[in-house]
């Protein structure tokens, strides 16, 4: 996933049929906690701010390998990681894998 809260606000909606902005502002709710409960905002949870901004971005190449049919992280996580990246277009890559649902693919 590139950003926690966008994978939250999806399993929250999904999970508990709310509309995308219940589901926005529950996950905003928990982001308030989260500090408290756990010591870390979920907004630091970002592999696409890490990618971008990071100590070692730009430093070490990428590579994502992504199901097409996954349905818990979209593919379009996949590709917003890939644009993030620091790094040259040579030293990064994307594989999206067709006809595979999430992690369905490793265990084939």
């Amino acid at each position: 996933f590139a950003r926690l809260t966008d994978v939250l606000e999806s399993a929250v909606s999904a999970t508990l049929r709310f509309p995308p902005a219940l589901s926005s502002l529950t996950v905003q709710l928990a982001g308030l906690l989260s500090p408290v409960l756990y010591g870390y905002s979920l907004s630091e949870v970002s592999p696409a701010a890490a990618v971008a901004h990071g100590p070692r971005a730009g430093k070490v190449p990428l590579l994502l390998i992504h199901a097409e049919g996954d349905e818990v992280v979209t593919v379009s996580q996949a590709h917003s990681i890939y644009s993030a990246a620091a790094v040259p277009e040579q030293q990064k890559e994307l594989i999206v894998v067709q006809h595979c649902h999430h992690i369905g693919c490793f265990f084939k």
